[in-house]
């Protein structure tokens, strides 16, 4: 017997950047990092463009 997992639904505006993402590690990401402060990193200097 399979039981199928509950689907939750959620805003947007719910989800936030994971600020222990190693990724984000060597660029100094402050615990206190707004979101905001990680998107313009994305957007800089891991440019998310490409």
């Amino acid at each position: 017997m399979s039981i199928e997992p509950a689907i939750k639904y959620i805003s947007v505006s719910d989800l936030h950047f994971d600020r222990k993402n190693p990724r984000l590690v060597e660029y100094d990401i402050s615990p206190k990092a707004s979101d905001d402060d990680i998107l313009k990193l994305l957007w800089d200097a891991m440019d998310v463009r490409e």
